[in-house]
């Protein structure tokens, strides 16, 4: 199961300023001269720019890359849309060999639980579609609530979608839940809104932006960010009915504490590992851009320890494999740890990990071992690795008439 918190083996329920593990940056970093070779070379293999163009002469900046979701080496989802607002699902089990379009283009939000099973939701609609055989079949089998986020699904019938309002910095979360698939949903969380109502007992607080995640039908996750003040992990011992907070984790040495304002704050992610060994991305807003620390709790939360990636304090595009198999980049630099973070491996990468605004690739791993970088939403490269970032491989997209990358 692939979710968009790589770092994590969890699915985030709703968007926050803190994503996946290509998180944003920050929104006080200045914008930086993007670093665009004419090639894109891996390992001793160089493939030019002009070969990314799609055979039927269609120009592929008219369509960007909406989700991505390798399930596998060889198996990987893709949606695509293009500028008229279509979506193209597509799916390859060769390694981006070959890509088959598996769902007509429409506007659609998708979750794929593994290689073979996969949501729809029609956001016409709401009406919910699942397939059991890697989209060559839909079978309809409900709707979801009307406001809900894209659903989440840990197997075939445990399921949870969010309706979250936000403003000024806070949000109200009503989580609904299913034990059929999707078929018929139940709300088991509400946090009243300002415009009145009444809260479930120990559901979620308002302050702050939050997002969802499950990991079991019982195990959830809320964390946050915060504007002003630190962000907390929230979880759910009971399939998401009520919440409690962990201990607040304490910011790294050298690291300024959040400053209140728009450009600022602190955004803590759902947490990899296997209870009680946990470990969180912490990334810390600052005047001058965000910095990235990374958050390990050998308790369950009960006491956190927070370090700064080594060197220079920055942003860092990370991905928690594990409580101790870390891969993070700045878009020039390569890092690993295998031991949560007492030895550190650095390297110089020999390809652009920056998209066409200039931002840190996503990255995502699956295994120590096999990972991705990839943007979503902005023009940049494709890239995967089997050997934990040592060297990089291309990889293009086909949905449709379209081709990713662009260039």
């Amino acid at each position: 199961m692939i979710h968009p918190f790589a770092a994590t083996t969890m699915t985030v329920l709703a968007m926050s300023v803190l994503g996946t593990a290509g998180a944003q940056e920050g929104l006080a970093k200045s914008p930086a001269s993007a670093e665009r070779a004419t090639t894109m070379c891996a390992s001793a293999t160089c493939i030019a720019k002009d070969q990314y163009w799609s055979a039927a002469g269609t120009n592929p900046t008219e369509a960007q890359l909406q989700q991505f979701a390798p399930e596998s080496a060889t198996t990987w989802w893709a949606v695509v849309q293009s500028m008229a607002g279509a979506d193209y699902l597509v799916r390859t089990t060769d390694s981006g060999t070959r890509w088959e379009e598996v769902s007509s283009p429409a506007s659609d939000t998708y979750y794929f639980l593994n290689k073979s099973v996969a949501w729809k939701v029609a956001d016409a609609s709401s009406g919910l579609w699942r397939t059991f055989n890697g989209g060559a079949t839909w079978r309809k089998i409900g709707t979801i609530p009307r406001l809900c986020e894209t659903p989440d699904f840990v197997d075939d019938v445990h399921g949870w979608c969010a309706e979250i309002g936000a403003a000024a910095g806070s949000s109200w979360v009503t989580l609904y839940r299913t034990l059929d698939g999707g078929a018929s949903w139940t709300m088991v969380s509400r946090t009243a809104p300002p415009t009145g109502g009444a809260s479930t007992p120990e559901s979620l607080p308002a302050g702050c932006d939050k997002t969802l995640s499950f990991t079991s039908p019982n195990l959830g996750w809320a964390p946050e960010w915060c504007n002003g003040g630190s962000a907390v992990l929230y979880t759910s011992e009971d399939g998401g009915a009520r919440w409690y907070a962990l201990s607040t984790v304490p910011l790294p040495v050298r690291a300024a504490a959040p400053s209140d304002g728009l450009c600022c704050g602190e955004g803590i992610s759902a947490p990899a590992g296997a209870w009680p060994e946990l470990a969180s991305i912490l990334n810390i807003g600052t005047m001058t851009g965000t910095i990235t620390a990374i958050a390990t709790s050998s308790t369950g939360g009960a006491s956190w320890r927070a370090v700064l990636v080594p060197g220079t304090p920055r942003y860092w595009s990370t991905a928690l494999v594990d409580s101790r198999h870390w891969r993070l980049t700045d878009g020039r630099t390569f890092m690993a740890t295998n031991d949560g973070g007492l030895h550190w491996r650095s390297w110089r990468l020999s390809v652009s990990m920056r998209d066409a605004t200039s931002s840190v690739l996503s990255l995502q791993f699956l295994t120590p071992d096999l990972g991705f970088a990839y943007s979503v939403g902005d023009d940049g490269p494709l890239w995967w690795t089997r050997d934990g970032g040592a060297t990089w491989r291309p990889f293009r997209i086909i949905a449709g008439p379209f081709v990713l990358p662009a260039r």
